[in-house]
């Protein structure tokens, strides 16, 4: 899913590039759909070699609204290398669709409760348009929400730092994140794809604040 999301990203053009832009971020940051739709224009800041992305709103963490969390991803090491090239896509967005960071903000409008719903709907049947095809293991599904749970069992099977991972998730607890994130997919195999993305969860890389 996510090779299609990135790949289509470095081609397209206008809002459908927009709404790339926007799974892209909710992708390498594992981030929920109402996460997004609390963004307002800037919060995502794209440089020569990094990204970073304020997170409003985020699921029990109400101190957000004043002080919000902090993402931040760094190239990776060569220009083929899937960090760099997701990056690549949001410099696409900022350069040639520059209102791409409120396309769901604006068709939203509240991340509350209701809106999250609507949120997390509209990215569902955005990400299935693009990974029309997709063979995903029996008895998955297709959301807005499998890039949080991806993330979070990819980093799992390539032994990333379990509490940086849950830091990385804005959870509260490790056992919450294993429990409903990790564990019930421990059966999905291993992916370098995902691995390679999230590598910036090493020490001395990856930056919250």
């Amino acid at each position: 899913m996510l090779e299609r999301v990135i790949v289509r990203g470095e081609s397209a053009v206008g809002e459908e590039l927009g709404w790339l832009g926007l799974l892209t971020v909710q992708a390498i940051g594992w981030l929920r759909a109402d996460s997004l739709a609390g963004l307002e224009r800037g919060d995502v800041c794209v440089e020569a070699a990094r990204a970073s992305v304020a997170i409003r709103y985020m699921k029990n963490r109400p101190e957000f609204r004043d002080n919000p969390g902090l993402l931040e991803w760094t190239h990776g090491p060569t220009g083929g290398h899937w960090r760099t090239r997701a990056i690549g896509v949001l410099r696409r967005c900022e350069r040639m669709y520059p209102d791409w960071q409120t396309l769901l903000a604006d068709m939203v409008h509240t991340p509350n409760a209701e809106g999250g719903s609507l949120a997390s709907g509209i990215m569902t049947r955005k990400l299935r348009a693009v990974c029309a095809g997709v063979r995903v293991p029996k008895g998955s599904t297709i959301s807005s929400h499998s890039w949080r749970e991806m993330g979070a069992v990819a980093s799992y099977k390539a032994n990333y730092d379990v509490m940086k991972m849950t830091d990385r998730g804005f959870w509260r607890d490790p056992n919450t994140m294993y429990s409903s994130y990790i564990k019930p997919f421990l059966s999905f195999p291993f992916s370098a794809l995902l691995a390679e993305l999230f590598d910036d969860l090493q020490p001395g890389v990856y930056a919250r604040g």
